[in-house]
């Protein structure tokens, strides 16, 4: 009875560490490569106030749209203001937070600048863009809209 109990203890260990392996293995198959606080990337051409052309370490070169910001439009005058704001806002290497892809295929993400500032966050502040209401329901986003409503800044100026 007894060696029935340790080959019995054994199997048990070795189902153990089989499952901890197959867990293991299911983990680094689905990770992306990105990590938690997203992949770094080189910012190639700032297009618009929310259209980013970049190359990022894990999805090469992709065409990123701002998360929760609506830019003026490229035929619009305040495009040009919101587009060499974040030029010079923009250091040459960033941060990519993905938030999923939009209608034509382009990543919709949160550019992290130095000190992982938001650059995102800092276009609303600054009122150089609005929340899009569509995609972003996210108080940071919202309560920094207000304060730049009620501060008069960029398209709220009065």
């Amino acid at each position: 009875m007894p060696q029935r109990f340790l080959h019995s203890d054994h199997h048990q260990r070795l189902i153990w560490m089989i499952a901890g392996l197959v867990l293991a293995f299911a983990w680094v198959a689905s990770w992306d490569g990105s990590g938690r606080d997203g992949q770094a990337c080189t910012i190639e051409r700032i297009q618009a106030g929310d259209l980013v052309a970049a190359n990022c370490a894990v999805d090469g070169a992709v065409t990123i749209r701002l998360y929760c910001i609506d830019a003026a439009d490229l035929n619009q005058p305040e495009t040009l203001t919101t587009r060499d704001y974040l030029r010079r806002l923009a250091p040459a290497t960033v941060t990519l937070r993905p938030h999923g892809k939009d209608d034509a295929g382009r990543i919709v993400g949160e550019l992290l600048g130095h000190a992982s500032q938001s650059l995102n966050l800092v276009l609303v502040e600054g009122g150089r863009a609005t929340v899009d209401p569509r995609s972003c329901t996210e108080t940071r986003f919202l309560t920094a809209q207000e304060r730049a409503q009620q501060a008069g800044r960029g398209v709220w100026e009065k």
